[in-house]
């Protein structure tokens, strides 16, 4: 790659180009650069922020760790530093698959598009803000599940906490609007009517 910058003929002889000499990274070798390139700077910016505020230093002890960025963590980043009643894209899947998150006044929902499917399938995962503004912390407090025929809603009894009861919400067009309660989530994945539905609004074979 020699020809993307100017080197005298004496420093190339005595091999003092410095990307030769690795005293600078080229682009072309730089995986930072790879990730804005395919990525863009912004999403690079976020992983590195979170990376290096997830490095502990201790005093007294020559160690550090990269622990790596959960996407709730990625997810908190995001509430504290959008504005209010904004949309972000996070990904797209040749338009196959959509993701994106929409940022409230105290909660952000991330929204999950299946477009490939039959039928289409849209999941809403709305989040409050248990934390503090300075140190958001989301948890889920309902999961909305929206196809053709059907609205499934599942409102958690306590934010955060799928283990301390859930509220099933079911509209369906032409029918009479279902409202049941479960213990947890593997009560409800028992409940042989809830999945049978299910099965036929997703057209999946569940049971």
């Amino acid at each position: 790659y020699h020809g993307s910058y100017k080197v005298s003929r004496q420093n190339a002889l005595r091999n003092e180009c410095p990307y030769c000499s690795h005293i600078r990274i080229h682009p072309k070798d730089s995986f930072a650069q790879w990730m804005i390139d395919k990525y863009g700077k912004n999403n690079f910016l976020q992983v590195l922020y979170m990376t290096i505020k997830c490095i502990p230093i201790l005093k007294g002890y020559k160690m550090s760790y990269v622990r790596p960025v959960s996407p709730d963590e990625h997810l908190s980043y995001l509430y504290k530093h959008m504005e209010v009643d904004t949309e972000r894209k996070l990904e797209n899947f040749n338009g196959r698959r959509k993701i994106s998150v929409y940022r409230g006044k105290d909660y952000m929902n991330k929204i999950t598009q299946k477009l490939d499917t039959d039928p289409p399938m849209t999941l809403i995962r709305q989040m409050r803000n248990v934390g503090t503004k300075e140190e958001p912390k989301l948890a889920t407090q309902v999961i909305n599940l929206t196809v053709p025929k059907a609205d499934i809603l599942l409102f958690f009894d306590h934010i955060g906490d799928s283990l301390k009861g859930i509220t099933l919400n079911l509209f369906r067009r032409d029918f009479e609007p279902v409202k049941k309660n479960y213990a947890n989530f593997a009560e409800l994945k028992a409940d042989k009517w809830f999945m049978d539905v299910l099965g036929k609004l997703t057209k999946r074979k569940l049971i």
